[in-house]
């Protein structure tokens, strides 16, 4: 809030309405986020010799403030490079405290921001404060405005803002557009904007006004005084109260906080909304191909505000930490569905919201927390004050109806949680099997693995070699492994018994899975529609977890969770059952910023409800390396999802040398998640990992957030049978399913022994690092859909990507293998076998 020159008047709303007169407010044009050269102003007096002004250059995006940095970087001359820096809340708390504090001593002159980076800053002679791009709320300016001259000194607040487009507008309010007469300034004729009252009152202490060029837009500058009548911009949604506030700046001739070239009076309301989701930008590889037909029925989602979600993330880790009293103590779905249920008055208010619009929704979720509606896009747009269009993905074609925001009642914060879909964009990419065929062979097998192991596959018995897996039957009919399928991924019976015939010849043939279907699934017994993904993850539960009851989940088209595709889905189908299975694998994945973080949050707490209820969830971390779920194009390293959340264990890969060693396989995703930060299981672990790589990458990567993967297994050159014929296939997707047999068959044996299954897995494992063989190097390994590096990068590192050598697999946990490859006998003592 910016301070003023005598006493703090505030309106009703919370909002200033002094501004102190050594402050001017200036507005110029800029060409989009990619115009970082309307930033060069900064810098002129490193180019004159002279020493540079205090300056906080504010951005509303983690990525946007590293690139201005380092645009800026680039500009500036030798002797000044140590006096620019950035910072955001994805940096460590150690870096921030340490950047804030340099620019506190004066050290660092020019400070590129992300707001939420900035705690507790006190510096009084900030010269100029610098808004790139409008944020999202006018208020929020005002705000940050504060920042500026709190020495009484002359000083400025300058706010960049793209050029008024009309068709950007939602369609209700381009009527609305009512453009506002500007005027050059004589003084300067530069391209800006400043909307200030007249100066008299300061005389020769008015501060000049610099020389911003308007990013190609000269003619569109003006000077507005306080004699023009109050105008606000569409651009800020701005409230009614802030409205009065700002007429009331107006009257009594003190500064104004903002002016844009095109402006629009604010819109009365009936209702009083807030924004509750919005994006900042399109996502790559999606256009905006026109207005979406406002007959068109659209099926959302509503995640109602839980009841208690944190504590049953407190209930989930008593019941999962082995040094906890409560340790193996699981939940009924009772006593989890009370943390989460929403309250009576939650479901009561927006039930009554709804049947007010003349809808009817209904509820889609054991516990009553997702509730389902189906209305025309005119009426969404309406009643979330958004504006849902066609877009289309340039690549496949397909198209999605969405928005870039909306908003839900003031009255109903609290209670509706958001809706789905409506932000999140459908990658026609994601959930696609992690596995691919492989180009090649691994090298002759030497050593103690050469007869078992074969320099042309990994097979069963290799597997149970390695990490000493046992081949007798499990006895407890209870203990169940559930295996996920998707996108018509079918897995085939008589492939099952050829790959057993072949591999297990000590297990009946005949052995089989379970089937269970949701969502219209299926399961095609028709060999030409054999899956890959389907096949590999049933032969090797069945073929590995020796006599383990083993159930294929097939998840159909008609899903009920939108673009989730049916990740959700089949999670309540399980917390609808009153005996869910104990370990579900699965090999699918997707990129965690193809999903809001809204969303992201609510699905891992519906794997925090499974998990409390004594399921492992494990998953493939992916195949593509740094660059996310698979190979793509980036700049910064591409966080997967759900590996991301903190509540499920993500497997990694590996692959066999030919001296018996497993090393890292490069395709093996792994990194630190931008939406979950580092839970206290895995600390200690990932501290140490990043304290032996320093400076390595950085800046392309969260170093606060959730690492991952937490443990790998076998992930090459594995031998399956799809429609008679066998083949091998790579990706992390061989060792999800490797690592779940595992894990079931030490279920097996609690059970037998009276105990408890292992449940939610991390924080047994990040307890037991000496369970795993440590994977401390790794070997670049080529297939088919891997991306490994591009052609000018050394192959050097052990899951590349992103024009870098990536991560690189180290001594301890790690971001390509985690803490390493299963030790059965070494788990089985540590679960107290």
């Amino acid at each position: 809030m910016c301070p003023p020159v005598s006493n703090n008047t505030e309106s009703n709303s919370g909002l200033a309405i002094e501004i102190p007169l050594n402050v001017t407010p200036i507005v110029s044009r800029v060409g989009g986020e990619k115009d970082l050269g309307a930033l060069d102003f900064v810098l002129d007096e490193a180019f004159s010799g002279d020493e540079l002004v205090r300056t906080i250059i504010f951005v509303d995006s983690y990525d946007l403030a590293l690139e201005a940095y380092q645009y800026l970087k680039r500009k500036l001359p030798a002797g000044y490079d140590d006096q620019l820096d950035f910072i955001h809340n994805l940096r460590s708390p150690e870096a921030m405290s340490h950047v804030l504090q340099l620019f506190h001593d004066g050290s660092i002159k020019i400070l590129c921001a992300f707001p939420k980076g900035i705690v507790g800053l006190e510096v009084d002679d900030i010269r100029r404060v610098v808004q790139f791009l409008v944020p999202e709320s006018l208020r929020e300016w005002i705000r940050r405005c504060g920042y500026a001259g709190r020495d009484g000194k002359p000083s400025t607040a300058i706010l960049f803002a793209e050029p008024f487009e009309e068709e950007k507008l939602p369609k209700t309010r381009k009527r609305e557009i009512k453009p506002l007469p500007c005027r050059r300034n004589a003084q300067t004729g530069q391209g800006f904007a400043a909307m200030h009252a007249p100066s008299d009152s300061m005389g020769d202490n008015a501060p000049p006004l610099p020389a911003i060029r308007g990013a190609g837009h000269p003619d569109a500058a003006c000077i507005i005084d306080a004699s023009f009548p109050t105008v606000v911009t569409t651009w800020f949604r701005t409230s009614l109260t802030e409205y009065s506030a700002i007429r009331k700046m107006f009257k009594s001739k003190l500064l104004i906080a903002a002016c844009l070239v095109s402006f629009a009076l604010a819109k009365p309301h009936a209702r009083d909304m807030t924004v509750r989701e919005s994006r900042e930008s399109i996502p790559a590889g999606y256009v905006h191909s026109g207005a979406a037909d406002a007959d068109t029925t659209i099926n959302l989602r509503i995640a109602l505000v839980q009841n208690n979600p944190s504590g049953l993330i407190d209930a989930l880790y008593d019941v999962s930490t082995p040094s906890s009293p409560s340790y193996g103590e699981h939940l009924s779905k009772e006593e989890v569905e009370t943390f989460v249920a929403p309250t009576a008055q939650t479901v009561e208010s927006v039930n009554s919201w709804l049947n007010e619009a003349g809808l009817s929704a209904t509820a889609i979720t054991p516990a009553g927390d997702w509730l389902s509606v189906s209305l025309p896009v005119s009426k969404a747009n309406e009643l979330f004050d958004a504006d849902f269009s066609v877009f289309t993905h340039s690549e496949t074609g397909k198209q999605a109806i969405r928005t870039m925001s909306y908003s839900i009642p003031t009255r109903l914060e609290g209670q509706l949680d958001f809706i789905h879909p409506a932000i999140s964009f459908p990658s026609p990419f994601s959930k696609l099997p992690v596995v691919s065929s492989p180009n090649g062979q691994i090298a002759a097998i030497t050593g103690p693995l050469a007869s078992t192991c074969s320099s042309s596959a990994i097979t069963p018995a290799c597997v149970q070699s390695l990490y000493g897996i046992p081949t007798t039957l499990a006895t407890q009919s209870s203990n169940q492994l559930g295996v996920s399928g998707f996108i018509d991924q079918f897995a085939n019976q008589a492939d099952l018994t050829s790959f057993l015939k072949k591999f297990r010849t000590d297990l009946k043939s005949s052995t089989t899975f379970n089937l269970q279907t949701l969502d219209g699934g299926s399961n095609s017994q028709s060999g030409s529609q054999a899956g890959v993904e389907a096949n590999l993850d049933t032969q090797y539960t069945v073929g590995l977890a020796s006599g383990v009851p083993t159930t294929f989940i097939s998840v159909g088209e008609n899903t009920q969770d939108g673009d989730l595709g049916g990740f959700l889905d089949i999670i309540n189908f399980l917390l609808g059952e009153s005996a869910p299975p104990q370990v579900l694998t699965t090999s699918y994945g997707e990129n965690e910023n193809e999903i809001s973080r809204s969303l992201a949050n609510n699905l891992c707490n519906a794997y925090a409800q499974l998990g409390a209820r004594g399921t492992s969830i494990l998953f493939a971390s992916g195949d593509g390396g740094v660059s996310g779920s698979q190979s793509g194009s980036c700049s910064k390293f591409v966080a997967t999802f759900p590996s991301g959340c903190p509540f499920m264990t993500s497997v990694g890969a590996t692959q066999l040398s030919g001296s018996s060693s497993e090393t890292a396989a490069s395709f093996s995703s792994g990194g630190f998640s931008n939406y979950f930060g580092t839970p206290s299981y895995q600390s200690s672990a990932v501290s140490s990992y990043l304290s032996s790589i320093g400076s390595t990458n950085s800046g392309k990567f969260n170093t606060s957030g959730r690492a991952y993967p937490d443990v790998s297994a076998m992930g090459t050159n594995v031998e399956i049978v799809v429609d008679g014929q066998s083949e091998t296939v790579d990706g992390t997707s061989c060792a999800s399913p490797i690592f779940a047999s595992v894990v079931a068959l030490l279920n097996d044996q609690l059970i037998a022994a009276g105990k408890s299954p292992l449940g939610f897995l991390n924080p047994f494992l990040y307890a037991n690092p000496s369970a795993f063989n440590d994977i401390t190097s790794g070997e670049l390994y080529f297939f088919s859909r891997a991306l490994i590096v591009d052609a000018d990068i050394d192959p050097k590192g052990d899951n590349p990507g992103c024009s870098t050598n990536g991560f690189k697999a180290a001594k301890g946990w790690d971001p390509v293998t985690g803490l390493g490859t299963p030790k059965f006998s070494a788990l089985k003592a540590a679960a107290g076998l």
